[in-house]
């Protein structure tokens, strides 16, 4: 998976006519950390992903995406099929439901943990809006002097600059749907 991304990161650079020196100059990471990515070398942090998608103008996800011709395959995300994100620190899960035709929409299901608070959910880049629906649980969603408990059905528009923190309160597991719409 490590080579697939990084060639996907190389293969979006030189879309670009980026070097890896000016890729690095826009991003604040090494030119040498960023050549171990487009290798396979390393495996990259969510947060790495997020300065290059950015430091490229794409969605993070777009380095998960494969080519294929119009058919099933670009249309639908099997249960099976799904690929996982994982935050390095964080035990919430992040599963891409979005096919790989979709390039102004992604929709991600969030599995928060029992008892679990997450500080910050995955953010993937600057120009988008986001909105979430609870399928399943209790959410309680902190923007700083405001907290806004979200029951099982419900759904929220999130202010980015505002939150704080995600907390799932329950001896259970729960999950949103998260939809993030591009801007660009």
């Amino acid at each position: 998976m490590e080579k697939y991304i990084g060639m996907k990161i190389k293969e979006q650079r030189k879309i670009r006519n980026l070097t890896i020196a000016s890729l690095s100059s826009k991003t604040g990471l090494s030119e040498s950390l960023i050549s171990r990515v487009e290798k396979g070398n390393v495996v990259p942090s969510i947060s790495t992903l997020r300065k290059i998608a950015q430091g490229l103008g794409v969605s993070i996800t777009e380095f998960f995406k494969e080519e294929r011709d119009l058919n099933e395959d670009k249309l639908v995300v099997r249960k099976y099929d799904r690929k996982k994100l994982l935050i390095p620190g964080s035990k919430t899960k992040y599963e891409i439901l979005s096919p790989d035709i979709c390039n102004k929409i992604e929709l991600l299901q969030v599995e928060f943990e029992p008892h679990s608070e997450e500080k910050k959910l995955i953010h993937l880049g600057d120009d988008e809006e986001e909105c979430a629906l609870l399928v399943r649980g209790e959410l309680e969603f902190n923007f700083g002097s405001e907290k806004i408990k979200l029951y099982q059905g419900d759904s929220i528009y999130i202010k980015r600059e505002y939150l704080e923190s995600v907390k799932n309160p329950l001896d259970e597991k729960s999950i949103i749907i998260l939809m993030i719409v591009h801007n660009k």
